[in-house]
């Protein structure tokens, strides 16, 4: 075993605390980067079908999809998510801020799917909630990729 390699793997070495800070930021980065892209799809999504539907402006439809409710739930998680992820991919950030913002990012991920599930809970599939498998993914994609 080389030098290099003790250092690394020594728990207490400066180094060791830099690159677990590190990938712990990167992995942050990551979910929130895959949670905004998602999101944003589904967004655009949604307001191209209601382009056709709504009757106005075309320039309107964007407008209403942000501030309507159930949709602008969507709007916000978009936002929330891809604040979080410039946040994190602007620079690096201490170990307790790190856990403040994994915080963050997980209530910006389960509180719309919260939110939607009791204020929604009549739109269904055959009686089984439309958020449940969002909620599910969030849930369980966190860990994943946040290990």
């Amino acid at each position: 075993m080389s030098q290099h390699d003790s250092i690394t793997n020594d728990p207490s070495s400066p180094r060791f605390e830099e690159e677990t800070r590190r990938y712990l930021q990167h992995r942050l980065r990551l979910l929130a980067g895959a949670v905004a892209l998602l999101t944003a799809v589904l967004g655009v999504a949604f307001v191209a079908s209601l382009v056709g539907r709504t009757e106005g402006p075309v320039w309107r439809v964007p407008m209403e999809f942000a501030t309507v409710f159930p949709n602008s739930v969507l709007f916000w998680m978009i936002v929330s998510t891809a604040t979080i992820f410039e946040m994190l991919r602007r620079r690096a950030w201490s170990p307790p801020w790190l856990a403040v913002i994994d915080g963050a990012l997980l209530l910006a991920l389960i509180a719309p799917c919260l939110i939607l599930y009791g204020l929604l809970h009549s739109y269904s599939w055959s009686g089984f909630s439309a958020v449940i498998p969002f909620l599910t993914l969030f849930v369980l994609a966190r860990p994943k990729l946040t290990a």
